[in-house]
This record gives C-alpha cells, sequence and structure tokens, in this order.
C-alpha cells in the first residue's frame, strides 16, 4: 500500500509520516467498514469526483472526494472520507 502511495499520489500530498498516518487511517476505516462498494456518482469532472460509497459491514454511506493532477499520470492531489452524506 505504501508503494501504492507513492506511486499514484502527489508528492507534495504527503511526507513520510503523513503517508504512515493516511495508511493507520485507511487501515482503520477498512476495519470499521469492511470495504466499500461504489453506490452513485454524485458529482464528475474532468479531474474531480464525488461518490456515495456504501460498507460491505453494514450498508452504511459515505462521501469520498477525490481530484488528480490535470497531467498524465493524473497523480491524486486530493483525497477525502467523509460519514454519510
Amino acid at each position: 500500500m505504501r508503494d501504492y502511495i507513492h506511486q499514484y499520489f502527489d508528492p507534495f500530498s504527503f511526507c513520510d509520516e503523513d503517508v504512515d498516518a493516511f495508511l493507520r487511517w485507511y487501515q482503520h476505516i477498512f476495519h470499521e467498514t469492511g470495504g466499500m462498494n461504489i453506490h452513485k456518482t454524485f458529482l464528475a469532472q474532468d479531474y474531480y469526483v464525488i461518490i456515495i460509497v456504501e460498507s460491505k459491514k453494514d450498508g452504511k454511506h459515505y462521501l469520498d472526494k477525490l481530484s488528480v493532477t490535470r497531467e498524465y499520470p493524473y497523480l491524486i492531489t486530493e483525497y477525502f472520507h467523509e460519514a454519510k452524506p
């Protein structure tokens, strides 16, 4: 997972400590939800998307937002996950 973050996230988004904190947070979310499935696309633009995801564990909905750079390889510049929309 750490290699994935280094490969696909904008390097200006994280320092190494931030990557470790993000991994801990991600593992916590995965443990709470059992993973997530995309429920519905709320907004889709060229470099920005907001989706509603559903917890595999209990069916709760969450809002995920993702932004990428405007040039290839389209690195992730922002990822946000919040409780029910």
